[in-house]
């Protein structure tokens, strides 16, 4: 009886616990998206504010924050674009032409 216990621990522990790789990447993938946009929009508004204390000027970090933000959404979309890019392959394509 003690062995039956043993078996249905370690399966609950296994199935339930564990993340197999596939949701570990996805989970990864995601996780870097969503600090994808804010951080973007942090850099430009980091580099304008840098450019208005080098100019003295104030309306630079805004337009950087809007640049920001935008590469942010591009990039955004890039990576969630499904289709393959220019330089990207399938796996078990060849350079057939």
């Amino acid at each position: 009886m003690s062995n039956r216990i043993r078996t249905e621990r370690r399966g609950t522990v296994e199935s339930g616990l564990a993340m197999d790789r596939e949701t570990s990447r996805a989970f990864g993938k995601y996780l870097s998206l969503s600090t994808l946009l804010p951080a973007a929009t942090c850099t430009g508004y980091a580099i304008g504010l840098g450019i208005d204390t080098l100019f003295g000027t104030r309306w630079i970090r805004f337009l950087f924050l809007g640049l920001g933000a935008v590469a942010g959404f591009i990039s955004l979309v890039r990576e969630l674009d499904d289709r393959p890019g220019p330089g990207d392959s399938k796996p078990g394509d060849s350079n057939k032409q």
